[in-house]
């Protein structure tokens, strides 16, 4: 990685990288609260020291850890995701402790379903969030499933997780099926639109309006991935299938 960010011809740029790598990305995971774990922010600030966000924030940070050598970290990650993956399909977009309820609920966590949702995952309880507190559009609410298919994606692209790989094969072959539901939930979010609803990506236009174009475009990306990952795996009937959910579209 010290190469690679080395090879980056503009100063400017450079520093920028190297300063988000010692000053975010390694700080971030130096502190978890079990194996894969990382803080969306440096030191956990606001944001909680032994929260999960699987949606923007931890996609973007996985795709950088994959960048810089840290599979295990992303492998381990995504695992924990999974834990928190309901039958249908949907990702929360935040994970809490959920041994004790978590304070919030009558605000900013009232979309929050406590103790229902509370899950085991390595001898502790969780709590997975996937309503939000807006209640009129539940923006977010797609978020984490379209973020939970594209790092998979991400995780196959890296060469030593490939499908052409011992490692990359069985990685794809345990958890294909797991990322096939998060696609399926994606598609029983569309609306008579043709939209997908949830307002995925933080669109911020009061009241927050339940489409918006950025969510359409990646939640296509989402599938056309789904795709690629059954062709990857010699299912060439349902990556096609996959394809032709994304043309519809």
């Amino acid at each position: 990685m010290e190469s690679q960010v080395q090879g980056i011809a503009d100063p400017v740029i450079r520093e920028g990288v190297t300063a988000a790598i010692e000053k975010t990305l390694l700080p971030a995971m130096s502190a978890p609260v079990y194996p894969g774990h990382f803080t969306v922010t440096a030191d956990g600030g606001h944001f909680g020291g032994d929260v999960t966000w699987p949606g923007l924030d931890s996609w973007e940070m996985a795709g950088a850890y994959l960048l810089m050598g840290y599979r295990e970290v992303v492998l381990d990650y995504f695992a924990f995701v999974r834990a928190a993956q309901r039958r249908d399909g949907n990702v929360p977009f935040a994970v809490f402790p959920g041994e004790t309820e978590p304070e919030g609920r009558d605000t900013y966590l009232r979309g929050m379903r406590w103790p229902e949702d509370v899950y085991e995952y390595r001898g502790r309880k969780w709590v997975g969030l996937f309503d939000h507190w807006q209640r009129e559009v539940n923006p977010l609410s797609v978020l984490a499933a379209i973020c939970y298919v594209l790092t998979a994606g991400e995780i196959t692209l890296t060469p030593a997780l490939s499908p052409s790989t011992g490692r990359g094969r069985e990685w794809l072959g345990e958890n294909l099926e797991s990322v096939e539901r998060a696609g399926r939930y994606l598609l029983s979010r569309k609306s008579g639109n043709g939209l997908v609803g949830g307002a995925g990506f933080y669109i911020e236009c009061p009241p927050r309006n339940q489409w918006d174009g950025v969510t359409q475009c990646y939640a296509i990306k989402a599938l056309r991935v789904i795709g690629e990952l059954c062709g990857r795996v010699g299912e060439g009937g349902r990556a096609r299938e996959w394809e032709r959910e994304a043309d519809r579209l």
